[in-house]
């Protein structure tokens, strides 16, 4: 039978995994929201100036999904502690979740590499407009994957919580 501070230990873990991951989204949405800000000024006719904001603000873009990917990847973080609780249930789509994290960061680095190439001559808006938007598509139906792994993770540890006390563990 636990004890109970190793159950409030386990949750204090539990909600720092959460705050952090929680922390690491809310910059990395700024990060978002700012370079779809940009990529939505007005660029024809100035396309170098709006070439650089973009540029600028991808590299805000990058800095905060490399962030919040060595969040999720430490064995402290909240996808690393469901994969522990419930390997048989979540390994592959907790897999699936960082694969996509290094998909979004290979993307932005590609992107990256092609801004700093493009001169003004060359420099189509709408194509990088929309290849912006996928990018932020990218990064919010990642998220929208985790949160729903998250939450179906939490249903089963209070479904747990539930039978526990039923049986008179806790």
């Amino acid at each position: 039978m636990p004890s109970e501070p190793e159950d409030v230990t386990t949750s204090n873990e539990e909600a720092a995994a959460f705050a952090e991951t929680s922390d690491g989204r809310d910059v990395t949405l700024a990060a978002v929201r700012r370079l779809e800000a940009a990529a939505g000024r007005a660029g024809t006719g100035r396309e170098t100036d709006w070439l650089g904001q973009v540029a600028a603000d991808l590299s805000v873009l990058e800095r905060a999904v490399a962030a919040e990917r060595h969040e999720a990847s430490r064995p402290d973080s909240l996808l690393s502690m469901i994969a522990r609780d419930y390997p048989r249930r979540f390994s592959s789509r907790i897999r699936q979740l960082r694969e996509q994290h290094e998909d979004i960061a290979q993307t932005i680095a590609s992107l990256r590499t092609q801004l700093q190439s493009m001169r003004e001559p060359t420099i189509d808006v709408v194509d990088l407009r929309e290849r912006l938007r996928w990018l932020a598509d990218a990064v919010r139906h990642r998220w929208e994957r985790e949160t729903d792994l998250v939450y179906e993770a939490i249903r089963l540890d209070l479904g747990r919580a539930d039978h526990a006390a039923q049986e008179g563990e806790i």
